[in-house]
């Protein structure tokens, strides 16, 4: 073998994956704990047992047993230990869904996700719908304020959209809503502050609420796409994404 293609081999080795022995050990709990199948409210081993079964020391232990409870995988029980848990799953976004510690690049990805999910359950809100939904949501759009250019306050909108997620009848929808809703009222200062403004209409929020009310599924779901059509003409923009001809 010519040392060129010697050379060319060994630079197509993967690098070795820089971990921490916590991360080792942080793995090894997880996989300990799914091989025996412990189930929420079991006990499981002590820090001491950990640490002198995987000969590593009990701060090491502990630390990895502090990512876990973070995670909602171990709860503490007081005078007895840790036990499994269920992990809230939401509990551990909102830890992390902070606009203020993300890029430019991540607001607008998750910006773009909230306006999937809100076109995306227009079949669930059609299922779910009941007339009470229909004459709350009703009462949402008689007590919106309008200014003079015809926009509807941020909170007004906020009130409609959210009442929307509230007609889908289902908590993990709700709290991802509630929580990708700061990105997106985040943006929406951001705009206003550079001087750009993003208007909000009454009357697409009044042709939503008509096609949740008599309309299809498909026909709920194109007027959803429409009104939020400006939001998703930004963030194409700002991602520099062209739109399809």
């Amino acid at each position: 073998m010519s040392e060129a293609n010697k050379i060319s081999r060994e630079l197509e080795i993967k690098p070795i994956a820089q971990v921490t022995l916590t991360d080792r050990v942080e793995r090894r709990l997880i996989e300990y704990l799914q091989e025996n199948n412990f189930q929420p409210g079991d006990m499981i081993p002590t820090e001491f047992e950990f640490a002198d079964s995987l000969n590593v020391s009990r701060n090491i232990v502990r630390e990895a047993l502090s990512r876990l409870k973070m995670l909602g995988y171990v709860t503490s029980r007081k005078n007895k230990g840790m036990a499994m848990s269920y992990p809230d799953v939401m509990k551990v976004f909102g830890r992390v869904l902070d606009p203020l510690l993300m890029s430019k690049e991540t607001q607008l990805c998750l910006m773009e996700l909230r306006i999937v999910l809100e076109i995306g359950i227009a079949e669930i809100l059609t299922m779910r719908k009941t007339p009470k939904d229909i004459i709350e949501l009703e009462e949402i759009l008689k007590q919106e304020n309008v200014d003079p250019t015809g926009d509807v306050s941020i909170q007004n909108n906020i009130d409609f959209h959210s009442k929307l997620f509230n007609i889908a009848n289902n908590e993990y929808i709700q709290q991802f809503h509630v929580l990708l809703e700061q990105i997106f009222t985040f943006i929406s200062k951001y705009l206003a502050e550079s001087g750009e403004f993003l208007k909000v209409s009454p009357v697409t929020h009044r042709i939503i609420f008509d096609e949740l009310k008599n309309g299809t599924a498909d026909s709920l779901r194109q007027a959803i796409r429409d009104h939020l059509q400006p939001h998703m003409d930004i963030i194409l923009r700002e991602r520099k994404i062209p739109k399809d001809e």
